[in-house]
């Protein structure tokens, strides 16, 4: 998996995002979770991931239910470009590594 700076990457961006027990955290192209689950472990947040592989999500979700977090991180097979939640639904939003995998950056951002 795609995943510059491992774990100390995730850990201070999640630091410079002010992530604590009251976050909701939006985690773009989850791909099998390992970021999403170390955010919940390492700040007690709330977390959904999302991805376009059915396979990632599949796997992501096993990982959670192992460590029994499944009430703390959810993850859902969704398109960066077409979200399906609400604006202001999230308090944080992190795409570590996926835009370089997406023609349109800017709708990614926006």
């Amino acid at each position: 998996m795609l995943h510059p700076g491992g774990y100390n990457a995730t850990k201070t961006l999640a630091e410079h995002c002010k992530i604590d027990q009251n976050s909701h955290v939006l985690d773009l192209a989850c791909g099998k979770g390992t970021s999403s689950i170390f955010l919940v472990q390492k700040f007690g947040c709330h977390v959904i991931g999302v991805d376009i592989s059915e396979n990632l999500i599949d796997q992501a979700k096993y990982f959670a239910q192992k460590r029994k977090l499944s009430d703390k991180v959810t993850f859902k097979v969704a398109d960066a470009l077409d979200l399906p939640f609400p604006d202001n639904t999230f308090d944080v939003v992190i795409a570590q590594a996926m835009l370089v995998l997406v023609d349109d950056k800017q709708k990614v951002i926006r």
